[in-house]
């Protein structure tokens, strides 16, 4: 059965013309869809082999993957210290089509949420051993090196399954995010006469992963334990005029965008600009290339959106930016600023 829902994009970004057109695409549908609509981000990465013996195939991957899975169903969940992840194999795709993966972040039984009702005291919420509460989000990588998410608040985010893949089937891949063409030059732009950075972080337990380029603006007194940690660093409005954030700090916010944007939640840096001479705020988390789309819900789960128009919004967006070049574009800015 065939199915057509919309895909709304969001109005009020510096790139109107990236924007796709309100499009109605065709779904293969499995299931009913509710009524209610889910907003998502779908951000787009450089997927790149990190270890040569083998080089990383995703079609190749995902095939020996969802064998396993079929196999051993706990094939798809990897345990960890901190983390417990799972991953299925949607559609394992080919040299051609892409390869599709669904991936859960699962709250073990000591991180459980609570539940309260009136006159009764906080409970775990009842669940088997073998029940997680869980977040998921869809992934699509493309045979040429593309990668793209559905992105929101707690969505797990795309370090999750390359460690996945590493520890499941020695399939060791990166990914680079990817922004605005123009973004790398913007941040050069203002490199040297930085004044400010505003940095939040809602899963600190990460930390370690950053190889230490968080510890230029983070004090290590809030530890692992901290919620979620927000931090301003700047020089201060009553500072000279031609007063800036040392030369680390600089280097720092360039690690924060390419190696450690799995681990922040906000990144907002203010500079004054050599080309206009006038004070210019960067926000990398909205400057990454992403579409913002409204989905029809699943049936199964209205919090979270149908797959096949997961899927479906995927495709749209990566065929729009493809076509007017922008995927081109951002993946030489990218390489550009790694050489």
């Amino acid at each position: 059965m065939r199915l057509r829902s919309p895909v709304i994009n969001s109005e009020g970004d510096d790139f109107p013309s990236l924007f796709l057109p309100f499009t109605h695409l065709p779904l293969r549908c499995h299931s009913s869809y509710g009524a209610a609509m889910v907003e998502r981000k779908i951000i787009f990465y450089r997927w790149m082999c990190v270890n040569s013996r083998p080089p990383f195939v995703p079609h190749t991957v995902a095939t020996a993957l969802a064998k396993k899975i079929a196999e051993d169903e706990y094939a798809a969940m990897l345990e960890g210290k901190d983390i417990t992840t799972a991953v299925h194999v949607i559609s394992p795709g080919d040299a051609a089509t892409p390869s599709r993966f669904r991936m859960l972040s699962l709250r073990s039984p000591d991180n459980r949420p609570l539940q309260w009702e009136p006159g009764a005291d906080l409970a775990p919420l009842p669940l088997l051993d073998d029940q997680y509460p869980a977040d998921v989000t869809y992934i699509t990588l493309w045979p040429n090196g593309y990668a793209a998410q559905d992105s929101y608040r707690d969505a797990p985010r795309l370090g999750r399954l390359a460690h996945f893949l590493a520890k499941k089937e020695n399939a060791h891949v990166g990914f680079d995010p990817l922004y605005m063409p123009d973004v790398y030059e913007r941040l050069q732009d203002i490199q040297g006469q930085i004044r400010a950075v505003q940095l939040s972080l809602t899963r600190p337990e990460y930390m370690s992963r950053a190889n230490g380029v968080l510890g230029t603006f983070l004090p290590a007194i809030y530890g692992h334990s901290a919620p979620s940690v927000k931090v301003e660093v700047g020089v201060g409005k009553n500072s000279k005029r031609d007063q800036y954030l040392a030369q680390e700090a600089d280097e720092a916010v360039f690690q924060i965008a390419e190696s450690a944007h799995e681990l922040v939640d906000r990144l907002i840096i203010r500079g004054r600009s050599r080309r206009t001479n006038q004070m210019e705020t960067l926000n990398l988390m909205t400057e990454r290339l992403q579409e913002v789309v409204y989905l029809p819900s699943s049936k199964a789960a209205p919090a979270f959106p149908d797959p096949d128009a997961t899927y479906a919004a995927h495709d749209a967006a990566y065929q729009s930016f493809s076509d007017r070049r922008v995927l081109e574009r951002a993946t030489q800015a990218l390489l550009s600023r790694s050489h």
